[in-house]
C-alpha cells in the first residue's frame, strides 16, 4: 500500500510462501544464526525510527525447519509446517490498534518413530513496551524421549518413568512478566 509510505508505515497485504526451507544452527557461543540475521542495526533510536510494517496476512505453506544445536550435536527437523500470521506490525511509526496473531501446525521429525505434532497458537499485542505482551497457547503431542538424548540421558529418561510424552504449554506474558501460566507434561 503506497499510501502508507507517506505516514511512514508499509504495509503488505498478503505474502505466500510455498515449500520454504530454512536452515538454523544454535552455535557454541550460544547465538543462533536466525538471530544474527534479524539482528537490528546499533542506531539511536532518538534519531532514527525503524518505519513500520503491517503484515496482514502472511502464510508458509508446506515448509521445513533445519536446526542444528551445535552446543550438543543434535540436529531435528520440523516437517510439514503450515503457519499464518495476521495483522503483525514490526517496527515503529503509526500503532494499529489490531492484535497480531500467529499460528502453525507442523510434525517434529523423531528418526525410528512416528512424528510429533505440533501446535502454536500465538496472539501478539501491539505495544510501545520493549518488554514482550502475549498470550500463547503450544501443543506437543507424541514426543518419544529416545529421539532427545543430547538432552535427556538414560538416568534422567528412567526418572521420569515414561517414554512417551504430551506436552501443552499456555501463558499470559505482560511486559515481559507470566501474568498467569501453566505447563503440563502427560504420557499417554
Amino acid at each position: 500500500s503506497l499510501r502508507g509510505l507517506y505516514a511512514g508505515r508499509t504495509i503488505v497485504e498478503r505474502l505466500v510462501f510455498d515449500d520454504p526451507v530454512i536452515h538454523a544452527r544454535l552455535e557454541a557461543d550460544g547465538h543462533t544464526s536466525i538471530g544474527k540475521i534479524l539482528r537490528r542495526p546499533s542506531i539511536d533510536p532518538r534519531t532514527a525510527l525503524r518505519p513500520a510494517t503491517l503484515w496482514k496476512q502472511v502464510f508458509f505453506h508446506g515448509g521445513r525447519l533445519e536446526y542444528a544445536d551445535r552446543t550438543r550435536g543434535a540436529t531435528f527437523r520440523i516437517l510439514d509446517i503450515e503457519a499464518t500470521l495476521l495483522d503483525l506490525q514490526t517496527g515503529k511509526g503509526e500503532r494499529q490498534a489490531r492484535f497480531g496473531q500467529i499460528s502453525v501446525a507442523a510434525k517434529l521429525e523423531q528418526p525410528g518413530h512416528e512424528p510429533a505434532t505440533l501446535a502454536i497458537v500465538y496472539w501478539a499485542t501491539s505495544t510501545e513496551s520493549p518488554e514482550p505482551s502475549f498470550v500463547t497457547h503450544i501443543a506437543v503431542t507424541g514426543i518419544d524421549l529416545d529421539s532427545f538424548t543430547a538432552y535427556l540421558d538414560a538416568t534422567q529418561r528412567a526418572s521420569l518413568g515414561v517414554d512417551h510424552l504430551d506436552l501443552v504449554v499456555s501463558m499470559d506474558v505482560r511486559k515481559g512478566i507470566i501474568r498467569r501460566g501453566a505447563a503440563v507434561a502427560t504420557s499417554p
